[in-house]
């Protein structure tokens, strides 16, 4: 069986203008997102389940994708060159409602406004991390989650720099691997992006450990040698 989101015989997505090449999508794409995000903050979006991950993705990528907000319809894979080549276990396309939910009642309503800095962030990576391996979506799970931490966090006196997540993409995509490999998850990378990235509202100043070389390398991998790599159809 094919994969019924892209083209044949390509890595291209079947999107609302049939765009075929991968650049033009590419470029289609990042401008209808970053106009939709801009719209979301403008109206002061509010998160109130764990399930408005499905809200935001059609939010963002409904002028794109006719599937923008639904759960994917098949398994997914992609080699990772930080595993060296093997995929993160992503939940199955028939329990992805069901491990949301679990997700949320787990999560969503923890004291967050009374924890100190330190356990929020602790707290606060495993929140994302485990939405993160679910991969509710096709293509656009990571900007999707980022999105969803952004408005999470403006709900319990927090903000986030965003700045600081779109200029290490390639480490925090990375952070979100190694944090997502059960009982061999390795948290510590998620966890440093996250620290300095979570400001507390009172407090909007950069953290002042921060240096240029803090996110260039995931163990021995150098972040500026990652490159995308598309998911795949896992066949059944």
């Amino acid at each position: 069986m094919s994969d019924p989101y892209l083209y044949e015989n390509s890595h291209v997505l079947r999107n609302i203008l049939d765009i075929r090449n991968e650049e033009n999508l590419e470029a289609y794409e990042n401008t209808v997102v970053n106009l939709a995000l801009l719209k979301m903050f403008k109206e002061n979006y509010n998160v109130s389940h764990a399930d408005a991950i499905f809200d935001i993705h059609k939010h963002i990528f409904s002028d794109v994708y006719d599937w923008a907000g639904k759960s994917r319809t098949i398994n997914i894979e992609k080699s990772e060159l930080i595993l060296n080549g093997l995929s993160v276990k992503y939940e199955d396309k028939s329990k992805v409602m069901t491990a949301i939910h679990e997700i949320h009642l787990l999560y969503f309503d923890k004291p967050w406004k009374t924890m100190s800095k330190n356990s929020f962030i602790y707290e606060m990576t495993r929140y994302i991390a485990s939405l993160w391996k679910i991969h509710p979506f096709r293509e656009g799970n990571t900007r999707t989650l980022s999105t969803y931490l952004y408005f999470f966090l403006e709900n319990h006196n927090y903000t986030l720099d965003e700045k600081l997540l779109n200029v290490h993409a390639a480490y925090i995509r990375n952070a979100l691997v190694m944090a997502s490999l059960d009982e061999y998850s390795e948290y510590q990378y998620l966890e440093d992006i996250l620290s300095d990235a979570i400001i507390h509202k009172t407090n909007r100043r950069p953290a002042k450990n921060r240096t240029v070389h803090k996110y260039e390398k995931i163990k021995d991998i150098e972040m500026k040698n990652y490159k995308y790599n598309y998911h795949q159809h896992k066949k059944e």
